[in-house]
């Protein structure tokens, strides 16, 4: 199904459209200026929305080798972990009449 445009915004897009040609016609200058303006302004917006900066390569430049990755900083981290295996401890709740047994191990699961 076509999508049909409401007649009071259509109206808006007519009336802006004639209202950038005349002005266009009149000062050819201001108008271009106006739109370098513009666009120059939407690409530094969306440049600092992207990056964080303004202009990143205006910016001074950022040692790699001063901050690790942080990716780099879990990789190590893990690799330094020491592997101490965990034992349950058998509780007594729930259960009937058994007391502790001495002669048995602790699980240890891996």
């Amino acid at each position: 199904m076509k999508t049909r445009i409401h007649p009071l915004v259509l109206a808006v897009i007519i009336l802006g459209a004639i209202g950038f040609i005349v002005s266009l016609v009149n000062n050819p200058v201001y108008v271009i200026l106006t739109i370098a303006l513009t666009v120059l302004v939407v690409y530094l917006i969306s440049n600092y929305l992207r990056t964080g900066r303004l202009l990143p390569r205006f910016s001074a430049p950022s040692s790699s080798t001063a901050r690790p990755n942080k990716t780099q900083t879990k990789k190590s981290s893990s690799a330094t972990r020491k592997n101490i295996p965990f034992t349950v401890i058998e509780g007594s709740k729930g259960k009937s009449g058994k007391s502790n047994d001495k002669d048995s191990k602790p699980k240890i699961y891996h």
